[in-house]
């Protein structure tokens, strides 16, 4: 019992424990420092991303954009302010995926060409909305079936590649 009150009323050596102390406080402090900063960071990343495709685009993007058929360009646009948030995610993330395959060149031309005009269409309804376009290309077909069905897509489809 004496060796433990000499220890813990000794004054010496000590220091060591005080800098270990010291260090980890600092340590602490600057990861609160740099978390805090990096949350906003990324915050303030995502708006001007979003800034830069207006830019890119116009703040009338769907005006600065030449259709192939301007008409349902114009229709397929006004259909995008329609859809939910959930339906236009799934129905950008199909519309990435599509146009992003290696077989989409070789489509009958209309095709490409109506599934430009819709690529274009969902750019600029995000430019106009000031958010960043998703690049994913997940999506729930039956959803997305739905969607097309309930926009009568197939009928623009139809007119479009007959038109």
């Amino acid at each position: 019992m004496a060796i433990v009150t000499r220890f813990l009323s000794a004054e010496t050596g000590a220091i060591s424990v005080d800098y270990v102390v010291l260090t980890a406080a600092c340590g602490f402090v600057g990861l609160a420092a740099v978390t805090l900063v990096s949350g906003r960071t990324e915050a303030r990343t995502e708006r001007f991303d979003t800034q830069v495709q207006v830019w890119r685009h116009g703040v009338h993007a769907s005006a600065n954009y030449s259709a192939y058929h301007a008409e349902t360009f114009e229709a397929l646009f006004t259909l995008m302010g329609t859809l939910s948030d959930a339906d236009l995610r799934n129905f950008n993330a199909f519309t990435n995926e599509f146009t992003s395959r290696d077989a989409f060149t070789s489509y009958d031309p209309a095709w490409q060409q109506y599934f430009t005009d819709i690529n274009a269409a969902i750019e600029a309804h995000y430019a106009e909305t000031d958010m960043p376009r998703p690049d994913h290309v997940d999506y729930d077909w039956d959803q997305f079936v739905g969607t097309w069905q309930g926009a009568n897509l197939q009928d623009n489809l139809d007119n479009y590649v007959g038109g």
